[in-house]
């Protein structure tokens, strides 16, 4: 499994402030693009740099007309929900 990254830096430093990681599956004629993890520095987070991350992610997935998906803690269900993702049991 190869596992895809997309990254934010901080301007005139280039220091990584935020990273999503993200693989592709292929499940019954499916493409499924799952996003394994998100983190941003603490020093950055409100900023919108997380949602960024993910816009970048839903644009690959809907590039390839592929179907996204997470596994999320249920801390973060509402980050997720504001992102116009759904839960599902």
């Amino acid at each position: 499994v190869t596992f895809l990254r997309v990254v934010a830096t901080e301007r005139g430093t280039g220091r990584v402030v935020g990273g999503l990681t993200f693989r592709r599956l292929y499940v019954h004629l499916t493409t499924i693009i799952e996003i394994s993890a998100l983190a941003v520095d603490p020093d950055f987070r409100k900023g919108g740099i997380g949602a960024q991350l993910v816009e970048c992610v839903k644009s690959v997935a809907s590039t390839q007309k592929a179907r996204l998906c997470l596994h999320a803690d249920l801390g973060a269900v509402e980050f997720w929900r504001k992102l116009g993702f759904k839960k599902r049991e």
